[in-house]
């Protein structure tokens, strides 16, 4: 027998209620942003209730949503954000995104590159910033950023000695510049790029071999001006 949405709802209600469970969410701050996080296992509309609309949840990447809290979500415009297994810390790729020009994108690469959760940022400045950090510390990492922005964020990042930023709009100038430049930022408007030709440049960047960059881009090496 197939239960509809609010009949799935309905026994996840009294599951909740028989076992004397209560939503569970907390606050957590950071630079860019305020998140709530849920922690429970099942995620149901008792849990967005009492949720502002536009706001932003951290749910534990294994959680299931039930179609009516996603409905839920959808309508009052709460973006449900999982939180992923693999750290920040560990991770050698990150994908980062300015805005709300691609959550959906942003997901779906997390979980298909098997990248940290993806971050966020209200400006190009504030990515680069956290991105820089990242790169600097891990020499094969891996970074992709989602903004409008892209010739901006191209240049500002390229002024760290440890960033090779470079666009794309093409597979082959994609592969061509992972091996003349060793890139390893990849900065693309989501808003003139289709998801599928989006995650494939993305597929393109992250599984391409790893090169040691030319001699007046390494970071140890003097500059020529």
């Amino acid at each position: 027998m197939k239960l509809s949405a609010a009949e799935i709802e309905e026994v996840v209600r009294e599951v909740l209620l028989r076992i004397g469970a209560s939503p569970q969410t907390k606050t957590v701050e950071n630079e860019n942003k305020t998140l709530l996080e849920i922690g429970d296992r099942v995620v149901a509309t008792t849990h967005l209730l009492e949720i502002a609309e536009h706001a932003t949840v951290r749910i534990p990447a294994s959680s299931i949503v039930t179609p009516a809290a996603r409905d839920l979500a959808a309508e009052r415009q709460i973006h449900l954000e999982r939180a992923s297994k693999i750290d920040l810390a560990t991770s050698s790729r990150w994908i980062h995104e300015v805005g709300h020009f691609a959550d959906k994108v942003t997901q779906l690469a997390a979980e298909e590159f098997k990248t940290a959760a993806p971050q966020k940022s209200v400006t190009t400045e504030l990515a680069i910033k956290n991105l820089v950090v990242q790169l600097r510390d891990r020499k094969a990492g891996r970074g992709v950023l989602l903004t409008p922005d892209v010739d901006y964020a191209i240049c500002l990042a390229n002024r760290s000695s440890s960033v090779r930023a470079i666009g794309w709009d093409q597979p082959v100038r994609l592969k061509r510049a992972m091996a003349d430049l060793a890139a390893n930022l990849l900065v693309v408007d989501p808003r003139q790029t289709a998801t599928s030709a989006l995650l494939g440049g993305i597929r393109l960047f992250f599984s391409a071999s790893q090169f040691d960059p030319p001699s007046p881009l390494n970071q140890n090496s003097p500059g020529i001006i």
